[in-house]
Order: structure tokens, then sequence, then C-alpha cells
């Protein structure tokens, strides 16, 4: 499904609503969700549309932000696992 311009925009624009709902800088939302800095900048200013992939993970963070957070976090904690052991 190719997305429109139109479409992308409205889905970056509830990504920044929901990034300032959280009190978080675009530094603080880019890191806790494994995010480029410079793309999430180039995203929220309209400078760069996110691709078919960013736009899919966008809309999981959409969809339940603490959710992807918890597997981020649990991701984390197991490959640190695995690496120390």
């Amino acid at each position: 499904m190719v997305m429109s311009t139109i479409e992308s925009d409205m889905i970056v624009g509830q990504i920044r609503d929901l990034r300032e709902q959280m009190g978080l800088t675009q530094f603080e939302f880019a890191t806790r969700f494994g995010l480029s800095l410079s793309a999430f900048k180039y995203w929220e200013t309209g400078n760069r549309t996110p691709d078919q992939t960013a736009l899919t993970y966008l809309r999981l963070i959409l969809s339940d932000p603490d959710a992807v957070t918890r597997l981020l976090t649990e991701a984390s904690r197991r490959k640190y696992s695995l690496t120390a052991a």
C-alpha cells in the first residue's frame, strides 16, 4: 500500500502531538523509540517523508507507545544478557 503525502503528514502530526503530550523533546522521543534524531527532526519539520517501514513503526507507536517502550526495553535486556553470558 502506497501512502499519500497527506496521510504521511497526518501521521507525523499525530506523532508530534503524542511527543508533546508525553512531555518529551525530539531527542528524548527519538531515543526512547530507537529512531534517528536527524530523521525524526526532518519528519517533524516536513523536510522529508518517512518511508513505508518508518510509517508502519510510527503507527505502532501511536497505537500503544507504552507497549512499544516495554518491548524495546525487554529486547535490550535480552540482548545485554546474551552478550554478558
